[in-house]
């Protein structure tokens, strides 16, 4: 579909596109919705807006689907994709996510298939893995980040053994720290240092205690010493702790070898949660703002009745002001006419009512719903153009006026009879009559190709224009 850059964002498309993304739950969700653009494609856009509508009513009718967490894992599966790679346990916690709310988002769907053909179309593609879950679950401690005990009998062998060596070594040591006296320690507390128990000694009195330094404090005043008489233990302690991290990583290769032989269908259920959670997000922004379903037509036909632009609707709803909102009903592109023009003192909301027709033909042509009464009808499009507001250019030395004229002829250039033309105050910024004249031609050639034009002006000349199909 023929949408520049400069006219999206003159009709504030972005900023609608914003506003649902910040309503997404996950980073894949919003990199989805921000990367929706108008298309000149009908069942592309009856592909997109389906599962919206059928999402606003699970939201309105249906029990509320509880949050669940999305975790962006597209690098952890990227990286599994090299043998021998271990991941972080913070990986592999967000691969059990991902799963687990793979089996939520399917079994939620699953059980309101009648109702919702559509999203069950997308949930139903989701593949089914509760055996790896369950053992992710079981082997790693998501509070803690850690494996838990249980993972193997050998792990947990050792760390029994760990905890009564420890206390071994700190009982050692504390019996040696209470029969120092005053003179030789600087303080009455263990301490560890390079994972040892410590005796905190004054430098002057180091060789009243056998043992091996690991450590001496910033002023020099104070050394830590290892008694000679927990170091065995000390070892002994230090050989369990790497058989602890052997262990560990023996465990963690085994669930990464687990999920490195489904690694592609866990790429493609991420793809699909991500999807949903997008569509969740355009639908709760579309009852946020009331919007219905629009209706598509092949005639060129625009029939808008109490639309109103979504943008300013938000904002006032938000204020308890929604029904300060003036609607708009329109009726363009019929045999009778298809080119408006509006007229009016300003503040009269001419600009507004030009805007809120453009951005609400590119959320239909996005596949999102539209801020209107249901059943209003939007013409089928090939191209939005829009010319508003000031258009200076100090980068190229363009006046305002010279800016105008060079959008206006790319839009006399690439404007069909499919298409929709936003013009407005045409003809200012120059000579009263010069810029009537300009006005009176682009809106002759415009209304001769059949496109669909809506133009504001003050110009007298204008007014007077009244032409036949």
């Amino acid at each position: 579909m023929n949408v520049g850059d400069d006219t999206a964002l003159t009709l504030e498309y972005n900023k609608v596109i914003d506003s649902i993304a910040e309503r997404a739950a996950s980073r894949l969700g919003k990199e989805i919705v921000l990367a929706l653009k108008p298309v000149d494609d009908a069942d592309l856009v009856e592909a997109r807006l389906r599962p919206i509508l059928e999402t606003m009513d699970l939201i309105a009718f249906d029990d509320p689907l509880s949050a669940f967490h999305i975790p962006d894992i597209r690098q952890s599966l990227q990286s599994i994709s090299t043998p021998g790679t271990v991941l972080e346990i913070r990986e592999l916690l967000d691969i059990g996510e991902v799963l687990v709310a793979s089996e939520r988002a399917r079994a939620y769907v699953d059980k309101r298939k009648a109702k919702y053909p559509r999203l069950h179309h997308l949930t139903d593609q989701l593949s089914s893995h509760p055996e790896l879950a369950k053992e992710l679950e079981r082997v790693l401690d998501l509070a803690t980040e850690s494996v838990r005990d249980n993972a193997s009998a050998e792990l947990r062998r050792l760390r029994r053994s760990i905890e009564q060596v420890r206390d071994t070594v700190r009982e050692q040591a504390e019996a040696v720290l209470q029969r120092l006296p005053e003179t030789v320690v600087q303080d009455r507390l263990l301490t560890i240092r390079d994972g040892r128990y410590v005796i905190p000694v004054r430098e002057s009195q180091k060789g009243r205690v056998e043992g091996i330094v690991h450590d001496q404090s910033a002023t020099g005043q104070t050394v830590f010493i290892e008694p000679m008489v927990s170091v065995h233990s000390s070892n002994r302690l230090r050989q369990l702790e790497l058989a602890e991290r052997q262990e560990i990583l023996r465990i963690l290769r085994k669930l990464v070898e687990a999920v490195a032989d489904i690694r592609d269908e866990i790429a493609a259920n991420l793809r699909i949660l991500a999807q949903f959670d997008a569509i969740y997000a355009q639908a709760i922004y579309a009852r946020e703002i009331d919007a219905t379903e629009p209706l598509f037509n092949d005639v060129g036909t625009f029939r808008l009745n109490g639309a109103r632009h979504p943008i300013l609707y938000h904002r006032m709803r938000q204020t308890d002001q929604g029904s300060s909102v003036v609607p708009l009903d329109l009726l363009l592109g019929t045999e009778a006419y298809w080119t408006l023009i509006l007229t009016g003192p300003n503040a009269g909301g001419k600009t507004v009512a030009l805007k809120t027709v453009g951005l609400l033909a590119l959320m239909a042509h996005a596949g999102l719903p539209v801020p209107t009464q249901p059943r209003s009808e939007i013409p089928r499009l090939s191209g939005v153009f829009a010319d508003i507001g000031d258009a200076q250019s100090i980068e190229n030395d363009l006046s305002t006026f010279s800016s105008h004229v060079a959008n206006l002829g790319r839009i006399c250039n690439e404007a069909d009879g499919r298409s929709l033309v936003l013009l407005d105050e045409i003809g200012s910024s120059t000579d009263p009559d010069q810029g009537s004249a300009l006005a009176v031609a682009l809106l002759s050639e415009l209304t001769d190709r059949g496109a669909r034009t809506i133009a504001t002006t003050h110009h007298g000349a204008l007014k007077a224009i009244v032409r036949g199909p």
